[in-house]
């Protein structure tokens, strides 16, 4: 089975980086009881919190694009989107080949 990759970066305005990782949070609690979502995954950069990567993994592009319909999900980019800098581009697709998944996360940040 292939599945369809997607590394992309956001910058928040200037200190709404926090904001902007709550909502991808929330997004991510959706997204977890979507069979289609293998991974989503959030990041800060380490010395500028403003600057966050998403990572996911869907079993198709299909699969994801429909994602982007789901009322709640739709919900979230449009409360998202003016807190939104810039979005870099779409990101990098990739195909997903191997590796390690686990679920180390929590629902606060250390």
């Amino acid at each position: 089975m292939h599945f369809y990759g997607l590394i992309g970066n956001l910058s928040a305005k200037k200190g709404k980086g926090d904001q902007l990782v709550k909502l991808l949070i929330e997004a991510s609690k959706i997204l977890e009881g979507h069979e289609e979502c293998i991974q989503y995954i959030i990041a800060q950069e380490s010395n500028n919190k403003d600057i966050i990567w998403v990572t996911e993994i869907w079993t198709s592009k299909k699969a994801h694009d429909a994602s982007l319909q789901l009322p709640a999900i739709k919900s979230i980019i449009a409360e998202a989107m003016p807190i939104i800098e810039e979005t870099n581009g779409l990101g990098a697709e990739t195909v997903p080949i191997g590796g390690v998944a686990k679920n180390p996360f929590v629902d606060s940040k250390e």
